[in-house]
C-alpha cells in the first residue's frame, strides 16, 4: 500500500533525542535567568529595560518614519509661511510669533529623532565613508 511507515526502533531515538534536546533547552534558560542583574533597584531596572526596548522598537518602527516625513512637510509649509510673512505680514504679529516658536518645536522633534538613532544604531551611521553615512551626516547638520 501507499502509507507510510515508521520503524518502530527509530521511536525510541527520536524521543531520547527529543527529551534530550529538552533538558538542554530548560537547562539553558535557567543559566539565563540566574544571570546577575546591576546592582540597582529592581523598580529602576525594569523600568530602563522598558524604556530600553520602547526605544529600539521606535527606532525600528514605521510610524516614526511616517511621523518625521510628516513633520518634514509640515516644516517646509511652515517655512514658507515664514518666508510670506516677513515679506507681507498679513495675519499680524501673533501669527508670526506661532511660526517663530514652531521652529523650535520642530528642531525638538528632529533632535530627538537623531538621539533615539543614535542612541539604536550608534555613532557608525555617521561615517561619510557610505551614501547612507553622508546622508545621515547632512541629516544630522540640519537637524542640530
Amino acid at each position: 500500500s501507499n502509507q507510510l511507515s515508521v520503524p518502530s526502533q527509530g521511536l525510541g531515538n527520536t524521543k531520547s533525542s527529543l527529551m534530550s534536546t529538552r533538558s538542554s533547552l530548560q537547562s539553558a534558560e535557567r543559566h539565563r535567568t540566574s544571570k546577575r542583574r546591576p546592582s540597582i533597584n529592581s523598580n529602576e531596572f525594569e523600568e530602563k529595560c522598558c524604556f530600553e526596548r520602547w526605544v529600539y522598537r521606535l527606532a525600528y518602527s514605521w510610524e516614526l518614519e511616517i511621523a518625521t516625513t510628516a513633520m518634514i512637510f509640515l516644516n517646509c509649509a511652515v517655512m514658507g509661511m515664514q518666508a510670506h510673512h516677513r515679506i507681507r505680514p498679513t495675519f499680524g504679529e501673533a501669527f508670526g510669533d506661532f511660526l517663530e516658536d514652531s521652529d523650535h518645536f520642530f528642531t525638538l522633534f528632529f533632535l530627538l529623532e537623531f538621539l533615539v538613532k543614535i542612541r539604536v544604531f550608534g555613532v557608525g551611521i555617521l561615517q561619510p565613508n557610505t551614501a547612507d553615512g553622508r546622508a545621515n551626516l547632512m541629516d544630522a547638520f540640519l537637524a542640530i
